[in-house]
């Protein structure tokens, strides 16, 4: 068995751990694992390589995406990892010029946020090519019924493949109100993330759409006030919330009404509510 058969065992076996690991974030019996006992295990696997970096980032997010009650515990998961994860020294090559103990300049530190922050981006510009793909398969549904049909074959085979990626998409951005509730996201994305919710007034009749704004609005409002207040993004979160009155006015549903008076309420309230329930 030659080295790189050996080291792609060595690696399918650690990814194989960390599935079990994040799996204990919270499952079906509803029995959670804190994030520093999480944290501690999988730092005992052994965390220094990018692609084994990537694994784990990957099985955070499915958990998070697939399992919303788990999104707390993976976030606090991440501010807990390291920022930038050394690489082992037998892989450091040697530079006589600086001599014994230093690291050579093709050494490259595995910067974990950076990484997360990057697959925040991902998942939301995957979910926003698959919610404007279910956009139109709803109306060519639509169409296709009054007419006597629907869709079939392949057509009904994609259409499921994107539901499948749209409603990953709102999994993704409700842990990305928790990764920045927790210092890991930056402004940008979770500006981004709200934008998915709120841009297009096609989605304020969808429910779950609105239930997932209303869950993130109340998470991260607090702070997103706070942090808006002395930058140039006041304009912004002020016509979200502006967004958020036209939606209850113009409310599909008494259920959608009440999610985003809720969220006015607890804002004119500072936010007091919110602060208590997260």
């Amino acid at each position: 068995m030659d080295q790189a058969h050996k080291d792609r065992l060595i690696e399918e076996a650690k990814q194989r751990t960390f599935a079990d690991i994040i799996e204990r974030s919270h499952d079906e019996k509803n029995v959670c694992c804190d994030a520093k006992t999480l944290h501690e295990e999988i730092m005992k696997v052994g965390l220094v390589e990018a692609g084994t970096v990537r694994g784990l980032i990957e099985h955070i997010f499915n958990k998070a995406t697939a399992d919303t009650s788990s999104c707390q515990t993976l976030a606090e998961l991440c501010s807990l990892m390291p920022a930038h994860l050394e690489p082992p020294e037998s892989a450091v090559p040697a530079v006589k010029e600086k001599g014994a103990g230093s690291r050579g300049s093709s050494e490259k530190r595995v910067d974990f946020r950076l990484m997360v922050l990057r697959k925040c981006k991902e998942e939301l510009e995957k979910g926003g090519a698959a919610m404007k793909a279910v956009r139109q398969w709803d109306s060519k549904e639509t169409a296709g019924g009054k007419k006597g049909g629907g869709l079939k074959g392949e057509e009904k085979e994609q259409a499921e493949l994107d539901r499948l990626a749209y409603h990953r998409m709102l999994g993704a951005v409700q842990f990305c109100g928790h990764l920045y509730n927790v210092g890991i996201l930056t402004e940008k994305i979770i500006h981004s993330a709200i934008d998915a919710m709120i841009k297009d007034e096609a989605d304020y009749s969808r429910h779950e759409n609105m239930e997932i704004l209303s869950n993130l609005l109340r998470s991260i409002g607090m702070k997103l006030d706070s942090s808006s207040r002395s930058s140039k993004d006041s304009k912004a979160v002020a016509e979200y919330f502006k967004r958020v009155e036209k939606i209850k006015a113009e409310a599909s549903s008494k259920e959608i009404a009440k999610m985003m008076e809720k969220v006015l309420t607890l804002r004119e309230n500072h936010w007091e509510e919110a602060a208590s329930a997260h």
